[in-house]
């Protein structure tokens, strides 16, 4: 199975049978399905959530989402300009496996 299809049927077992009841309790926890069996595994990190899945089936991939969000990871870069020196800044963030690890420099 493609990576694209198996992200697409996680998704669907999630929005039609999970959403609404994870982001009730587990809002920002990472959810891993395996779309075979429409099994389901919670963690607070992408790390448990897919090791508890590869626990339970080692011969099958899962999906990961995380639970009341549009993306599972965000990599983001902002744009600051500092009044007094006027030296251009920039921020990255990237957050992975519920890590976030900043990094700022001026140029």
């Amino acid at each position: 199975m493609a990576a694209t299809d198996l992200f697409d049927r996680a998704k669907k077992i999630y929005e039609e049978r999970l959403q609404s009841k994870l982001e009730q309790t587990h809002l920002n926890f990472f959810v891993a399905i395996e779309p075979e069996s429409g099994d389901y595994f919670l963690g607070r990190t992408l790390s448990e959530a897919a090791a508890a899945a590869r626990a339970a089936h080692p011969d099958r991939r899962s999906g990961v989402l995380r639970v009341g969000y549009r993306a599972t990871l965000h990599i983001g870069a902002i744009e600051h300009v500092h009044a007094q020196s006027a030296l251009k800044m920039e921020h990255v963030e990237v957050v992975c496996s519920g890590r976030h690890f900043p990094r700022t420099w001026t140029r």
